[in-house]
């Protein structure tokens, strides 16, 4: 009795084993293509390394469980094509089956379980078990062709012109691993005789700071600052370009972002104050003063326009002959226009840090 109840528990373990064993390998099998019009032919391919028994499987439409029953040996890399009588020359099994033109689908059953399945259209209307992740859209004319193995229809196949040829073949491509980007240095220009990276804007205008990038596999490489993004001109290991920094950013300390893919490095810049004033198109500057001066004898336009051309704003005021005649605040990329009459003797125009 305990020998007989041993014997037994090894053929079920048996009989589970070659289950298992052989759903591993039917498995294996693709639908590699299909045609829905003007005949109706469904390809598999055997994708795995050992030879397939179709015996028992069958093909399954939206009009038949059953649609075909296959039969044959399916070595490794072979395909098999069933269709209807005479829809194409060598056909390995003709059967009449039944593929809808638009919201349909087909799949290799064994017995009730999905072994590969192609969908097209709308997947509210199709069959569950006819379709795998999103369905193809519906195909109008040519053939569903397999071009990869993710699981998802829509990716898999795309729309090609019918060749069943056995000339079709898989190809084992071998891409080769790419090491992600690294960044290894990083050089701003500098134009300002201090340690680390600072530089002085130019009165009124934007500058432009030169930036060169030296790595490995890099790719689209950008560099930020402030927020303002800029891209540099890339190749495998160099990357170069320019910054285009206004000439009204604040002066203080900013994070140079340089970003290649997941690469990135961080370079701390100091932006320097700008102290510059433009008056009727005739301008004074200092970065290292707040106190800027301006005289203007009787030869100063009646209206004169008072400009900002740095990156602090200013106080601002217009003395004649020791009276205030405008004052008010400056920032920067800003103008004011004075009004007083032509009279002799000096106007200043005085402008401090704000």
């Amino acid at each position: 009795m305990k020998r007989t109840k041993r014997i037994f528990g090894k053929k079920i373990i048996g009989v589970v084993a070659c289950i298992l064993f052989s759903f591993s390998i039917v498995s294996a099998l693709l639908i590699q293509q299909v045609q829905v019009a003007p005949v109706e032919v469904v390809q598999i391919l055997n994708d795995g390394s050992e030879s397939v028994s179709l015996a028992s499987l069958t093909i399954a439409t939206e009009a038949s469980l059953k649609d075909a029953t296959l039969s044959g040996i399916l070595p490794p890399g072979g395909l098999y094509t069933i269709g209807d009588p005479g829809a194409i020359p060598d056909l390995d099994h003709e059967e009449t089956i039944s593929l809808y033109n638009s919201d349909s689908g087909v799949a290799i059953m064994n017995g009730s379980i999905v072994i590969d399945s192609v969908g097209w259209g709308d997947s509210n209307n199709i069959e569950s078990g006819l379709f795998s992740g999103t369905p193809v859209v519906n195909p109008e004319e040519g053939s569903l062709f397999r071009v990869s193995n993710t699981g998802d229809n829509s990716v898999d196949f795309v729309l090609s012109t019918p060749d069943f040829s056995r000339n079709v073949f898989r190809v084992n491509v071998s891409v080769p691993e790419i090491s992600p980007p690294s960044i290894s240095t990083v050089f701003i220009s500098d134009s300002a005789p201090r340690d680390g990276v600072q530089f002085i804007l130019s009165p009124g205008k934007n500058k432009l700071l030169s930036v060169n990038v030296t790595g490995e596999n890099l790719l689209n490489v950008s560099v930020t600052m402030n927020g303002i993004v800029f891209l540099l001109n890339s190749s495998e290991t160099t990357a170069f370009g320019e910054m285009n920094i206004p000439f009204t950013t604040p002066p203080g300390m900013y994070d140079v972002v340089v970003q290649s893919g997941s690469s990135s490095k961080i370079v701390r810049v100091e932006v320097l104050p700008l102290f510059s004033l433009d008056v009727s198109k005739r301008f004074v500057s200092a970065s290292v003063s707040d106190v800027l001066l301006m005289a203007r004898g009787v030869n100063i336009d009646i209206f004169p326009r008072v400009s900002n051309l740095g990156n602090v704003p200013l106080n601002i005021r217009v003395h004649r002959n020791n009276a205030v005649l405008e004052k008010g605040v400056l920032r920067p990329g800003q103008s004011l226009t004075v009004d007083f009459e032509l009279v002799t003797g000096e106007v200043y125009i005085v402008g401090t840090r704000a």
